[in-house]
Protein backbone atom coordinates (compact mmCIF):
# COMPACT_ATOMS: atom_id res chain seq x y z
CA UNK A 1 0.00 0.00 0.00
CA UNK A 2 2.85 2.58 0.59
CA UNK A 3 4.28 2.02 -2.75
CA UNK A 4 0.65 3.14 -4.11
CA UNK A 5 -0.42 5.66 -1.94
CA UNK A 6 2.56 7.48 -0.62
CA UNK A 7 4.01 8.99 -3.77
CA UNK A 8 0.82 10.16 -5.11
CA UNK A 9 0.50 12.20 -2.34
CA UNK A 10 4.00 13.45 -2.93
CA UNK A 11 4.18 14.70 -6.30
CA UNK A 12 2.64 18.22 -5.48
CA UNK A 13 5.05 18.37 -3.12
CA UNK A 14 8.68 18.14 -4.35
CA UNK A 15 9.17 21.14 -5.82
CA UNK A 16 8.74 22.97 -2.31
CA UNK A 17 10.18 22.74 1.15
CA UNK A 18 7.46 20.98 2.38
CA UNK A 19 8.57 17.81 0.49
CA UNK A 20 11.89 17.38 2.25
CA UNK A 21 10.53 18.44 5.62
CA UNK A 22 8.16 15.32 5.04
CA UNK A 23 10.91 13.00 4.18
CA UNK A 24 12.77 14.22 7.16
CA UNK A 25 10.29 13.11 9.48
CA UNK A 26 9.76 9.60 8.02
CA UNK A 27 13.39 8.63 7.97
CA UNK A 28 13.61 10.23 11.97
CA UNK A 29 10.38 8.00 12.57
CA UNK A 30 12.02 5.00 10.46
CA UNK A 31 15.40 5.48 12.69
CA UNK A 32 13.28 5.02 16.03
CA UNK A 33 11.21 1.91 14.64
CA UNK A 34 15.01 0.66 13.87
CA UNK A 35 15.70 0.97 17.60
CA UNK A 36 13.38 -1.77 18.15
CA UNK A 37 11.45 -2.69 21.17
CA UNK A 38 12.35 0.51 23.06
CA UNK A 39 10.67 2.67 19.77
CA UNK A 40 7.55 4.22 22.09
CA UNK A 41 10.09 4.69 24.76
CA UNK A 42 11.77 6.84 22.67
CA UNK A 43 8.74 8.69 21.62
CA UNK A 44 7.01 9.10 25.22
CA UNK A 45 7.29 11.19 27.88
CA UNK A 46 9.88 10.40 30.36
CA UNK A 47 7.47 10.98 32.86
CA UNK A 48 5.43 7.77 31.35
CA UNK A 49 8.32 5.10 31.45
CA UNK A 50 10.47 3.40 33.76
CA UNK A 51 13.20 0.83 32.45
CA UNK A 52 14.94 -1.90 34.27
CA UNK A 53 17.88 -4.87 33.69
CA UNK A 54 18.29 -7.90 34.59
CA UNK A 55 20.67 -10.51 33.74
CA UNK A 56 19.27 -13.56 32.17
CA UNK A 57 15.51 -14.37 30.55
CA UNK A 58 12.73 -15.24 32.83
CA UNK A 59 12.11 -18.39 30.64
CA UNK A 60 8.78 -19.85 29.54
CA UNK A 61 6.34 -19.40 32.26
CA UNK A 62 6.36 -16.13 34.63
CA UNK A 63 3.45 -18.05 37.01
CA UNK A 64 3.89 -17.55 40.68
CA UNK A 65 4.92 -20.86 41.73
CA UNK A 66 4.84 -22.67 38.70
CA UNK A 67 8.15 -21.33 37.47
CA UNK A 68 11.68 -23.07 36.39
CA UNK A 69 13.77 -19.67 36.26
CA UNK A 70 14.60 -17.57 38.84
CA UNK A 71 14.55 -14.73 37.01
CA UNK A 72 10.93 -15.49 36.45
CA UNK A 73 10.26 -13.66 40.29
CA UNK A 74 11.19 -10.12 38.45
CA UNK A 75 7.63 -10.59 36.23
CA UNK A 76 5.48 -11.79 38.78
CA UNK A 77 5.67 -9.56 42.07
CA UNK A 78 4.48 -6.66 39.64
CA UNK A 79 1.32 -8.94 38.19
CA UNK A 80 0.96 -10.84 41.46
CA UNK A 81 0.50 -9.86 45.08
CA UNK A 82 0.54 -11.59 48.54
CA UNK A 83 -1.65 -11.06 51.08
CA UNK A 84 0.94 -10.23 53.82
CA UNK A 85 4.65 -8.75 53.43
CA UNK A 86 8.24 -8.07 55.06
CA UNK A 87 8.45 -4.07 55.97
CA UNK A 88 11.44 -2.22 56.58
CA UNK A 89 11.94 -2.90 60.32
CA UNK A 90 11.29 -6.81 59.53
CA UNK A 91 7.94 -7.23 60.84
CA UNK A 92 4.68 -8.92 58.53
CA UNK A 93 2.18 -6.13 57.71
CA UNK A 94 -0.87 -6.61 55.61
CA UNK A 95 -0.72 -6.12 52.16
CA UNK A 96 -3.40 -7.64 49.79
CA UNK A 97 -5.06 -8.56 53.07
CA UNK A 98 -6.56 -5.67 55.35
CA UNK A 99 -5.88 -7.99 58.47
CA UNK A 100 -5.39 -10.84 60.02
CA UNK A 101 -6.05 -12.55 62.95
CA UNK A 102 -4.41 -15.44 64.82
CA UNK A 103 -6.08 -17.46 67.53
CA UNK A 104 -4.82 -18.34 71.08
CA UNK A 105 -3.83 -21.50 70.57
CA UNK A 106 -1.74 -20.54 67.29
CA UNK A 107 -3.79 -22.51 64.72
CA UNK A 108 -5.79 -20.47 62.79
CA UNK A 109 -5.68 -17.46 60.88
CA UNK A 110 -8.54 -15.25 60.19
CA UNK A 111 -7.42 -12.92 56.84
CA UNK A 112 -9.89 -10.31 55.46
CA UNK A 113 -9.33 -9.53 51.79
CA UNK A 114 -9.03 -5.50 50.83
CA UNK A 115 -12.40 -4.66 49.45
CA UNK A 116 -10.50 -2.67 46.87
CA UNK A 117 -8.27 -5.80 45.25
CA UNK A 118 -9.38 -6.55 41.88
CA UNK A 119 -7.87 -8.90 38.82
CA UNK A 120 -6.55 -7.11 35.88
CA UNK A 121 -10.23 -7.57 34.05
CA UNK A 122 -11.96 -5.97 36.64
CA UNK A 123 -13.02 -9.22 38.95
CA UNK A 124 -12.73 -8.70 42.62
CA UNK A 125 -10.00 -10.88 44.03
CA UNK A 126 -11.96 -13.12 46.51
CA UNK A 127 -11.47 -15.88 48.96
CA UNK A 128 -11.78 -18.83 46.03
CA UNK A 129 -8.60 -17.57 44.46
CA UNK A 130 -6.57 -18.09 48.02
CA UNK A 131 -7.99 -21.05 48.11
CA UNK A 132 -7.32 -22.21 44.67
CA UNK A 133 -3.37 -21.13 44.54
CA UNK A 134 -3.26 -22.90 47.88
CA UNK A 135 -5.05 -26.17 46.30
CA UNK A 136 -2.54 -26.13 43.71
CA UNK A 137 0.52 -26.24 45.54
CA UNK A 138 -0.78 -28.81 47.72
CA UNK A 139 -1.82 -31.06 44.08
CA UNK A 140 -0.18 -34.38 43.92
CA UNK A 141 0.68 -33.57 40.59
CA UNK A 142 2.88 -30.05 41.45
CA UNK A 143 6.38 -30.66 41.61
CA UNK A 144 8.30 -27.18 41.88
CA UNK A 145 9.34 -25.60 45.22
CA UNK A 146 6.81 -23.91 47.16
CA UNK A 147 4.73 -26.68 48.70
CA UNK A 148 6.44 -25.94 52.00
CA UNK A 149 4.61 -22.35 51.51
CA UNK A 150 1.07 -24.69 52.68
CA UNK A 151 3.12 -27.72 53.93
CA UNK A 152 1.30 -26.77 57.52
CA UNK A 153 -2.54 -26.35 56.62
CA UNK A 154 -4.39 -28.79 57.77
CA UNK A 155 -5.26 -31.63 54.83
CA UNK A 156 -2.18 -30.23 52.84
CA UNK A 157 0.17 -33.16 53.11
CA UNK A 158 -2.63 -35.74 52.70
CA UNK A 159 -4.31 -33.68 49.64
CA UNK A 160 -0.61 -33.63 47.78
CA UNK A 161 -0.36 -37.67 48.73
CA UNK A 162 -3.40 -38.11 46.67
CA UNK A 163 -5.36 -39.45 49.79
CA UNK A 164 -8.02 -36.86 49.66
CA UNK A 165 -9.47 -34.35 47.39
CA UNK A 166 -10.51 -31.93 49.90
CA UNK A 167 -8.55 -29.32 51.91
CA UNK A 168 -9.57 -29.51 55.60
CA UNK A 169 -7.47 -26.62 56.98
CA UNK A 170 -9.07 -23.91 54.45
CA UNK A 171 -12.39 -22.46 54.99
CA UNK A 172 -14.51 -19.60 53.29
CA UNK A 173 -16.57 -17.38 55.38
CA UNK A 174 -17.57 -14.90 52.77
CA UNK A 175 -15.99 -13.55 49.03
CA UNK A 176 -13.41 -11.48 51.50
CA UNK A 177 -12.90 -13.05 54.49
CA UNK A 178 -11.46 -16.88 54.77
CA UNK A 179 -9.82 -19.07 57.81
CA UNK A 180 -6.85 -21.22 57.58
CA UNK A 181 -6.25 -24.01 59.88
CA UNK A 182 -2.58 -25.77 60.87
CA UNK A 183 -2.43 -29.30 61.59
CA UNK A 184 -0.51 -28.18 64.56
CA UNK A 185 1.42 -24.66 65.38
CA UNK A 186 2.66 -24.01 62.17
CA UNK A 187 5.64 -21.06 63.07
CA UNK A 188 6.29 -19.99 59.24
CA UNK A 189 2.57 -19.85 58.66
CA UNK A 190 2.79 -15.78 58.57
CA UNK A 191 5.60 -16.09 56.53
CA UNK A 192 4.03 -18.14 53.89
CA UNK A 193 1.45 -15.50 53.42
CA UNK A 194 4.31 -13.03 52.74
CA UNK A 195 5.42 -15.80 49.82
CA UNK A 196 1.92 -17.23 48.72
CA UNK A 197 0.98 -14.84 45.09
CA UNK A 198 -2.50 -15.64 44.60
CA UNK A 199 -3.50 -16.91 41.10
CA UNK A 200 -6.91 -16.12 39.23
CA UNK A 201 -9.42 -19.06 39.47
CA UNK A 202 -11.85 -17.53 37.54
CA UNK A 203 -8.95 -18.13 34.49
CA UNK A 204 -6.99 -21.10 35.25
CA UNK A 205 -10.09 -23.46 37.44
CA UNK A 206 -10.04 -25.31 34.58
CA UNK A 207 -6.28 -25.73 33.16
CA UNK A 208 -4.68 -29.22 35.23
CA UNK A 209 -2.24 -28.58 37.86
CA UNK A 210 0.35 -30.42 35.84
CA UNK A 211 -0.21 -28.67 32.76
CA UNK A 212 0.01 -24.95 34.11
CA UNK A 213 3.87 -24.22 33.84
CA UNK A 214 3.26 -25.09 29.95
CA UNK A 215 -0.49 -23.47 29.77
CA UNK A 216 -0.82 -20.76 27.71
CA UNK A 217 -2.04 -18.29 30.78
CA UNK A 218 1.90 -18.83 32.20
CA UNK A 219 3.76 -17.52 28.93
CA UNK A 220 1.52 -14.38 29.06
CA UNK A 221 -0.28 -13.97 32.27
CA UNK A 222 -2.08 -10.90 31.35
CA UNK A 223 -4.66 -11.16 34.44
CA UNK A 224 -3.00 -10.74 37.72
CA UNK A 225 -3.72 -8.76 40.87
CA UNK A 226 -0.48 -6.50 41.46
CA UNK A 227 0.44 -2.83 40.65
CA UNK A 228 1.05 -3.42 36.94
CA UNK A 229 -0.40 -5.55 33.79
CA UNK A 230 1.49 -7.95 32.09
CA UNK A 231 1.97 -6.75 28.16
CA UNK A 232 4.62 -8.43 26.32
CA UNK A 233 7.48 -10.64 26.63
CA UNK A 234 9.54 -10.23 23.73
CA UNK A 235 12.12 -13.41 24.20
CA UNK A 236 15.67 -12.41 25.75
CA UNK A 237 14.96 -8.97 24.80
CA UNK A 238 12.50 -7.42 26.96
CA UNK A 239 9.49 -7.48 29.12
CA UNK A 240 6.74 -4.95 28.51
CA UNK A 241 4.29 -3.84 31.68
CA UNK A 242 1.32 -1.19 31.72
CA UNK A 243 0.15 0.11 35.31
CA UNK A 244 -3.24 -1.33 37.00
CA UNK A 245 -5.54 2.07 37.29
CA UNK A 246 -7.78 0.30 39.96
CA UNK A 247 -4.69 -0.90 41.70
CA UNK A 248 -5.92 -1.09 45.82
CA UNK A 249 -2.95 0.53 47.48
CA UNK A 250 -3.32 3.52 44.70
CA UNK A 251 -2.95 4.28 41.45
CA UNK A 252 1.17 3.77 40.00
CA UNK A 253 3.04 6.79 38.97
CA UNK A 254 4.87 5.43 35.97
CA UNK A 255 2.85 3.85 33.09
CA UNK A 256 4.80 1.91 31.75
CA UNK A 257 7.69 -0.31 32.87
CA UNK A 258 10.03 -2.13 30.71
CA UNK A 259 12.62 -5.16 31.95
CA UNK A 260 15.53 -5.25 29.31
CA UNK A 261 17.52 -8.68 29.41
CA UNK A 262 21.34 -7.10 29.22
CA UNK A 263 24.79 -8.04 30.10
CA UNK A 264 26.36 -6.52 32.42
CA UNK A 265 28.13 -5.09 30.72
CA UNK A 266 25.77 -3.55 28.40
CA UNK A 267 23.34 -2.40 31.32
CA UNK A 268 26.85 -0.24 32.43
CA UNK A 269 27.01 1.51 29.15
CA UNK A 270 23.24 2.29 28.89
CA UNK A 271 22.86 3.47 32.67
CA UNK A 272 25.82 5.80 31.94
CA UNK A 273 23.98 7.02 28.85
CA UNK A 274 20.65 7.55 30.51
CA UNK A 275 19.34 4.76 28.60
CA UNK A 276 18.63 2.58 31.58
CA UNK A 277 17.02 4.07 34.49
CA UNK A 278 18.12 0.74 37.24
CA UNK A 279 19.42 -2.79 37.48
CA UNK A 280 16.82 -4.60 39.97
CA UNK A 281 19.86 -5.89 42.32
CA UNK A 282 19.76 -8.75 44.53
CA UNK A 283 20.51 -11.51 42.20
CA UNK A 284 18.73 -10.43 39.00
CA UNK A 285 21.04 -7.53 38.29
CA UNK A 286 23.45 -6.39 40.60
CA UNK A 287 26.78 -3.54 39.47
CA UNK A 288 30.02 -6.20 39.33
CA UNK A 289 31.86 -4.39 42.13
CA UNK A 290 34.80 -3.65 39.71
CA UNK A 291 32.59 -1.19 38.00
CA UNK A 292 31.04 0.15 41.24
CA UNK A 293 33.09 3.17 41.92
CA UNK A 294 32.92 3.83 37.57
CA UNK A 295 28.99 4.39 38.19
CA UNK A 296 29.85 6.46 41.12
CA UNK A 297 31.33 8.88 39.09
CA UNK A 298 28.41 9.34 36.69
CA UNK A 299 26.30 12.44 38.63
CA UNK A 300 23.25 11.59 37.05
CA UNK A 301 23.17 7.51 38.87
CA UNK A 302 22.98 7.27 42.76
CA UNK A 303 25.07 3.73 43.38
CA UNK A 304 22.96 2.16 46.92
CA UNK A 305 24.67 -0.97 48.14
CA UNK A 306 22.67 -3.60 50.43
CA UNK A 307 22.82 -6.87 52.44
CA UNK A 308 22.65 -9.91 49.44
CA UNK A 309 19.71 -12.48 49.73
CA UNK A 310 21.96 -15.00 48.17
CA UNK A 311 24.68 -17.81 49.35
CA UNK A 312 26.77 -18.07 46.27
CA UNK A 313 28.50 -22.05 46.69
CA UNK A 314 30.00 -24.49 45.07
CA UNK A 315 27.32 -27.17 45.03
CA UNK A 316 28.28 -30.92 45.36
CA UNK A 317 25.57 -33.75 43.61
CA UNK A 318 25.49 -36.03 46.53
CA UNK A 319 24.89 -39.13 44.61
CA UNK A 320 27.73 -38.98 42.73
CA UNK A 321 30.54 -41.32 44.31
CA UNK A 322 33.57 -38.77 43.93
CA UNK A 323 31.91 -36.65 46.77
CA UNK A 324 30.31 -39.21 49.08
CA UNK A 325 33.77 -39.53 50.80
CA UNK A 326 33.19 -36.37 53.55
CA UNK A 327 37.03 -36.32 53.07
CA UNK A 328 36.84 -35.49 48.66
CA UNK A 329 34.12 -32.83 49.91
CA UNK A 330 36.60 -31.46 52.93
CA UNK A 331 39.50 -30.97 50.43
CA UNK A 332 37.18 -29.35 48.02
CA UNK A 333 36.27 -26.54 50.63
CA UNK A 334 40.12 -26.15 51.85
CA UNK A 335 41.42 -25.88 47.91
CA UNK A 336 39.04 -22.84 47.39
CA UNK A 337 40.71 -19.49 48.04
CA UNK A 338 37.50 -18.03 49.13
CA UNK A 339 39.00 -15.19 50.59
CA UNK A 340 40.59 -14.18 47.41
CA UNK A 341 37.09 -14.74 45.38
CA UNK A 342 36.21 -12.03 47.75
CA UNK A 343 38.72 -9.40 48.04
CA UNK A 344 40.04 -9.66 44.38
CA UNK A 345 36.94 -10.60 42.06
CA UNK A 346 34.32 -8.96 44.59
CA UNK A 347 36.45 -6.00 45.93
CA UNK A 348 35.87 -6.62 49.52
CA UNK A 349 32.08 -6.71 48.62
CA UNK A 350 30.83 -9.51 50.55
CA UNK A 351 32.01 -12.08 53.28
CA UNK A 352 33.29 -15.04 52.94
CA UNK A 353 30.38 -17.91 55.13
CA UNK A 354 31.00 -20.85 57.55
CA UNK A 355 27.71 -21.99 55.73
CA UNK A 356 25.24 -21.74 53.08
CA UNK A 357 23.01 -18.96 54.51
CA UNK A 358 23.17 -15.54 54.06
CA UNK A 359 24.94 -13.56 56.84
CA UNK A 360 22.50 -10.78 56.98
CA UNK A 361 19.55 -12.84 57.73
CA UNK A 362 18.03 -13.93 61.06
CA UNK A 363 19.11 -16.55 62.74
CA UNK A 364 22.75 -16.72 61.06
CA UNK A 365 25.11 -19.00 63.33
CA UNK A 366 27.63 -16.97 63.60
CA UNK A 367 30.03 -19.83 65.51
CA UNK A 368 30.75 -21.44 62.59
CA UNK A 369 34.30 -20.18 61.16
CA UNK A 370 34.58 -20.41 57.14
CA UNK A 371 37.09 -23.35 56.25
CA UNK A 372 40.60 -22.29 56.28
CA UNK A 373 42.37 -21.83 52.62
CA UNK A 374 44.93 -24.89 52.90
CA UNK A 375 45.93 -26.41 49.41
CA UNK A 376 48.45 -28.36 52.10
CA UNK A 377 45.56 -29.97 53.77
CA UNK A 378 43.60 -30.51 50.74
CA UNK A 379 46.12 -32.34 49.23
CA UNK A 380 46.85 -34.72 52.67
CA UNK A 381 42.78 -35.50 52.74
CA UNK A 382 42.79 -36.51 48.74
CA UNK A 383 45.78 -38.59 49.53
CA UNK A 384 44.40 -40.18 52.09
CA UNK A 385 41.39 -41.76 50.34
CA UNK A 386 43.68 -42.57 47.19
CA UNK A 387 41.75 -39.88 45.01
CA UNK A 388 41.89 -40.92 41.55
CA UNK A 389 43.94 -37.47 39.29
CA UNK A 390 42.77 -38.79 36.11
CA UNK A 391 39.09 -39.06 36.68
CA UNK A 392 37.38 -35.47 35.14
CA UNK A 393 35.84 -33.94 37.90
CA UNK A 394 33.09 -31.96 36.07
CA UNK A 395 31.98 -28.49 36.87
CA UNK A 396 28.98 -26.31 35.84
CA UNK A 397 28.57 -22.43 35.75
CA UNK A 398 24.99 -20.91 34.63
CA UNK A 399 25.72 -18.08 31.91
CA UNK A 400 25.33 -14.80 32.79
CA UNK A 401 26.98 -13.75 35.65
CA UNK A 402 30.10 -12.04 34.94
CA UNK A 403 31.45 -12.39 38.48
CA UNK A 404 30.40 -16.00 39.33
CA UNK A 405 32.20 -17.10 36.20
CA UNK A 406 35.09 -15.11 37.59
CA UNK A 407 35.28 -17.25 40.34
CA UNK A 408 34.34 -20.46 38.80
CA UNK A 409 36.98 -20.29 36.69
CA UNK A 410 39.24 -19.46 40.49
CA UNK A 411 37.97 -22.31 41.99
CA UNK A 412 38.46 -24.93 39.07
CA UNK A 413 42.27 -23.55 38.98
CA UNK A 414 42.32 -24.47 42.83
CA UNK A 415 41.40 -27.64 42.24
CA UNK A 416 43.60 -28.36 39.31
CA UNK A 417 46.18 -27.47 41.42
CA UNK A 418 45.85 -30.05 44.52
CA UNK A 419 45.36 -33.00 41.76
CA UNK A 420 41.74 -32.94 40.72
CA UNK A 421 41.48 -32.94 36.89
CA UNK A 422 38.47 -30.08 37.23
CA UNK A 423 36.64 -29.47 33.58
CA UNK A 424 34.30 -26.34 33.73
CA UNK A 425 31.71 -25.95 31.56
CA UNK A 426 29.11 -22.69 31.10
CA UNK A 427 25.45 -23.52 30.23
CA UNK A 428 22.44 -21.51 30.41
CA UNK A 429 20.40 -22.00 33.92
CA UNK A 430 17.17 -23.56 32.13
CA UNK A 431 19.36 -26.66 30.57
CA UNK A 432 21.29 -26.74 34.07
CA UNK A 433 18.44 -27.25 35.68
CA UNK A 434 17.44 -29.86 33.22
CA UNK A 435 20.06 -31.89 33.38
CA UNK A 436 20.41 -31.46 37.33
CA UNK A 437 16.48 -33.19 37.45
CA UNK A 438 16.73 -35.82 34.33
CA UNK A 439 20.21 -36.77 34.63
CA UNK A 440 22.54 -35.41 37.89
CA UNK A 441 24.82 -38.28 36.70
CA UNK A 442 26.34 -35.72 33.98
CA UNK A 443 27.32 -33.22 36.69
CA UNK A 444 29.35 -33.60 39.84
CA UNK A 445 28.97 -30.12 41.05
CA UNK A 446 27.78 -26.25 40.07
CA UNK A 447 28.18 -23.21 40.82
CA UNK A 448 24.70 -21.43 41.98
CA UNK A 449 23.56 -18.58 44.34
CA UNK A 450 20.76 -19.98 47.00
CA UNK A 451 18.12 -16.83 47.58
CA UNK A 452 17.36 -16.63 51.30
CA UNK A 453 14.14 -15.90 53.14
CA UNK A 454 13.44 -14.34 56.41
CA UNK A 455 12.41 -17.69 58.38
CA UNK A 456 15.20 -20.01 57.91
CA UNK A 457 12.71 -22.96 57.45
CA UNK A 458 11.49 -22.30 53.95
CA UNK A 459 14.97 -22.20 52.81
CA UNK A 460 16.05 -25.30 55.14
CA UNK A 461 13.36 -27.30 53.49
CA UNK A 462 13.65 -26.44 50.05
CA UNK A 463 17.32 -26.80 49.63
CA UNK A 464 18.01 -29.02 52.22
CA UNK A 465 15.20 -31.53 53.29
CA UNK A 466 14.87 -35.28 51.33
CA UNK A 467 11.32 -34.19 50.10
CA UNK A 468 13.04 -31.46 47.95
CA UNK A 469 14.59 -33.96 45.72
CA UNK A 470 14.91 -32.54 43.20
CA UNK A 471 12.82 -28.99 42.86
CA UNK A 472 14.97 -27.14 45.29
CA UNK A 473 17.60 -29.96 46.50
CA UNK A 474 19.23 -30.08 43.28
CA UNK A 475 22.48 -31.51 44.87
CA UNK A 476 20.26 -34.80 45.85
CA UNK A 477 21.61 -33.94 49.29
CA UNK A 478 19.25 -36.38 52.30
CA UNK A 479 20.11 -37.00 55.79
CA UNK A 480 17.39 -37.49 58.16
CA UNK A 481 18.28 -36.19 61.16
CA UNK A 482 18.49 -32.80 59.03
CA UNK A 483 14.77 -33.35 57.80
CA UNK A 484 13.71 -34.20 61.45
CA UNK A 485 15.40 -31.05 62.59
CA UNK A 486 13.57 -29.00 59.84
CA UNK A 487 10.03 -30.21 60.50
CA UNK A 488 10.69 -29.60 64.06
CA UNK A 489 11.64 -25.75 63.34
CA UNK A 490 8.33 -25.62 61.62
CA UNK A 491 6.63 -27.02 64.78
CA UNK A 492 8.48 -24.30 67.26
CA UNK A 493 7.21 -21.01 68.10
CA UNK A 494 9.43 -19.78 71.15
CA UNK A 495 12.47 -18.12 69.39
CA UNK A 496 15.11 -19.43 71.48
CA UNK A 497 14.02 -23.35 70.81
CA UNK A 498 14.18 -22.27 67.11
CA UNK A 499 17.24 -20.99 67.34
CA UNK A 500 18.63 -24.28 68.56
CA UNK A 501 17.20 -26.20 65.67
CA UNK A 502 18.82 -23.60 63.66
CA UNK A 503 22.54 -23.57 64.90
CA UNK A 504 22.13 -27.57 64.82
CA UNK A 505 21.29 -27.45 61.04
CA UNK A 506 23.29 -25.42 60.17
CA UNK A 507 26.06 -27.50 62.27
CA UNK A 508 25.06 -30.66 60.04
CA UNK A 509 25.73 -28.39 56.65
CA UNK A 510 28.94 -27.18 57.89
CA UNK A 511 30.29 -30.61 59.34
CA UNK A 512 29.04 -32.47 55.86
CA UNK A 513 29.40 -29.83 53.57
CA UNK A 514 26.47 -30.69 50.76
CA UNK A 515 27.80 -27.26 49.67
CA UNK A 516 31.26 -25.67 49.69
CA UNK A 517 30.30 -21.75 50.65
CA UNK A 518 32.22 -19.31 48.74
CA UNK A 519 30.48 -15.65 49.81
CA UNK A 520 27.60 -13.83 50.64
CA UNK A 521 28.04 -11.23 47.55
CA UNK A 522 26.61 -7.58 48.67
CA UNK A 523 24.16 -6.08 46.20
CA UNK A 524 25.02 -2.84 44.44
CA UNK A 525 22.82 -1.08 41.95
CA UNK A 526 22.49 2.17 39.70
CA UNK A 527 19.32 4.04 39.90
CA UNK A 528 18.85 7.21 37.66
CA UNK A 529 18.01 10.24 39.93
CA UNK A 530 15.50 11.18 37.78
CA UNK A 531 13.62 8.03 39.41
CA UNK A 532 12.21 8.91 42.56
CA UNK A 533 11.51 6.27 45.81
CA UNK A 534 13.75 3.01 45.22
CA UNK A 535 15.10 2.09 48.25
CA UNK A 536 17.66 -0.44 48.07
CA UNK A 537 17.82 -3.23 50.89
CA UNK A 538 17.47 -6.99 51.92
CA UNK A 539 13.89 -6.95 50.65
CA UNK A 540 12.95 -7.25 46.71
CA UNK A 541 13.12 -3.93 45.04
CA UNK A 542 10.12 -3.16 43.47
CA UNK A 543 8.09 -3.94 46.36
CA UNK A 544 6.85 -0.77 46.66
CA UNK A 545 7.22 0.33 43.02
CA UNK A 546 3.67 1.96 42.66
CA UNK A 547 4.84 4.84 44.66
CA UNK A 548 7.98 5.56 42.33
CA UNK A 549 7.68 8.96 40.15
CA UNK A 550 9.96 10.54 37.99
CA UNK A 551 10.76 13.89 38.00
Amino acid sequence: MCRKEVPMRFLKLRSDKRWCVTVAILIGLTAIMALGPFSSQALAAPKDIVTMGMWSSPGNSMLPHFYHLGYARAIYRLVFDSLLEWDEKSNIVPKMAESYEISKDGKTYRLKIRKDAYWHDGKPVISKDVEFTIKCLSDPDYSFMDFNLVAGIAGAKARKEGKTPELAGFKIIDDKTFEVSTEGVFAPMLDSFTELHIIPYHILKDTPVKELVNSPFAANPTVGCGPYKFTKYATDQYIEFSRFDRYYLGKPKIERVFIRIVSPDTAIAQLERGELDLVLGQGLGDIPNIEIDRLKRVPSLDVQTATGPFTQGLMLVCSQEKTKDLRVRKAIAHAIDTPGIVNKILMGGGVVTAIPRAAGYPFYNHKLKPYEYSPDKARRLLSEVNWNKEAPFRLVVPTGNKERTQWATVAQQNLIEIGIKAELRQMDIATMIKVLSKSPEEIDAFFVGFINYMDPYMYFQRRFHTEGIPAGNLMYYSNPEMDKLIDASATTIQKEERAKLFDRIQEILYDELPVVPLACPTSTIAVNKRVKGVRHSILHLTRNIYEWEIQ
